[in-house]
């Protein structure tokens, strides 16, 4: 028999080519009851990322869940100022800066603090899937979930959340200076990255916050080099109004930094 949820749990999804994980939260409790996270390889299509995804959900009765929110975790996306979107130039706006492949399902989330919209591209065989299993779930993209939620600092302050082999990174000041996602393959390359667009807009190592989320950990060798150029650098940290079940208390907090912040 499928374990019985209560129907005060929430369950959000981010998926990405080359992994997922999920957050199970009891709010009722406030409380995270359960989370996974798997990068492989192998995850490179819908039908795995499922796969994976049911063998661990397969147990529970998820049919009275209170939401389910769906992160898409990819590269194919970009923002576009408000007064210059159009809804009928969604795919337009996405092959001038990508080539998207065939089989893609274009979608658009507004930013309202940024007064922009954030267009993206994904495997319509993931849209599908999502929507078969969940027809109500809610479905955005990752860095929409990021942007909407850059705290305002008089001072700078540089956001940055990492991937297995990515990493968004975004300046605040007031208001939103910088945005970009860049692609690394060794510690290098993204401390070079990083150093650089703090450099493009004058910011000091030494002065300047750095604050880290996503798949990193303050022992990594990137972290270690970055080190030796940024005095001020941190990790987000859990906020007191969020219990993890005892035996999650040791998994990193930053981790699923994006799935706090939709249960927040």
């Amino acid at each position: 028999m499928p374990t019985p949820l209560n129907p005060d749990y929430r369950l959000t999804i981010q998926f990405s080519l080359g992994g997922l994980s999920f957050v199970l939260f009891d709010t009722g409790a406030k409380r995270v009851a359960d989370m996974e996270l798997h990068q492989s390889d192998s995850l490179s299509n819908s039908d795995e990322l499922f796969r994976v995804l049911e063998k661990d959900l397969g147990s529970r009765d998820l049919a009275s869940l209170q939401s389910v929110t769906c992160l898409i975790d990819g590269r194919t996306h970009t923002l576009v100022p408000k007064e210059l979107y159009h809804p009928e130039a969604t795919e337009k706006f996405l092959d001038f800066s990508f080539d998207v492949p065939n089989g893609y399902f274009t979608a658009t989330d507004p930013i309202d603090s940024l007064n922009a919209y954030n267009l993206y591209g994904y495997p319509k065989s993931l849209r599908d899937r999502i929507l078969y299993k969940w027809p109500q779930a809610e479905i955005i993209h990752s860095t929409s979930v990021f942007l909407k939620n850059l705290p305002q600092s008089p001072a700078p302050v540089v956001h940055v959340n990492v991937r297995n082999r990515d990493f968004d990174m975004a300046i605040m000041k007031d208001k939103l200076l910088f945005f970009n996602n860049f692609k690394f393959q060794t510690k290098v390359d993204f401390c070079y990255y990083l150093l650089f667009a703090m450099q493009q807009h004058e910011l000091s190592g030494l002065q300047t916050t750095v604050k880290f989320s996503g798949l990193i950990q303050p022992s990594s060798e990137i972290i270690d080099l970055c080190k030796r150029y940024l005095r001020d650098i941190r990790f987000v940290s859990r906020p007191d109004s969020f219990n993890v079940k005892e035996t999650l208390c040791e998994v990193p907090f930053h981790y699923y930094y994006n799935h706090y912040l939709i249960l927040k």
